[in-house]
């Protein structure tokens, strides 16, 4: 089930693509910044943020399989130094997880309905505090 569907979005070059661009560009303007991965999955976006030079990436899944797999593919991929996977839900992370108001960029793939749906603005919210 949830392994599936992490294969198939790694295989979608339509839906990749874009955010390597994004994150190639965007990460130009910040080098060496701390990211924020919310609802992680594989790890692709963190991995991108590591790639373009983020120092840190917190990377957060809610599931503890799919979490477990992402850190694998980080290390396998030679992220493991930058990118930690923490496998916990957003509401659940403490600053003895993540320092409060560390963090330059939180990077997501919410969905959501304008930001209003199962998590869109409530995990929006709950990521604000860990913002510089």
């Amino acid at each position: 089930g949830k392994l599936k569907n992490q294969e198939g979005m790694l295989r979608d070059t339509a839906r990749n693509e874009p955010y390597r661009e994004a994150l190639e560009r965007a990460m130009k303007h910040l080098p060496g910044a701390t990211v924020m991965d919310i609802g992680t999955g594989s790890g692709f976006l963190a991995m991108l943020a590591a790639k373009y030079g983020a120092k840190k990436v917190y990377a957060i899944e809610g599931s503890p399989e799919i979490a477990r797999v992402a850190s694998r593919l980080s290390r396998s991929n030679g992220f493991g130094r930058q990118v930690e996977v923490i496998p916990k839900h957003l509401e659940d992370i403490t600053e003895e997880d993540i320092p409060l108001q560390s963090v330059d960029v939180i990077v997501s793939e919410l969905f959501a309905h304008f930001l209003v749906g199962e998590v869109g603005l409530q995990v929006v919210t709950e990521a604000k505090k860990f913002l510089k």
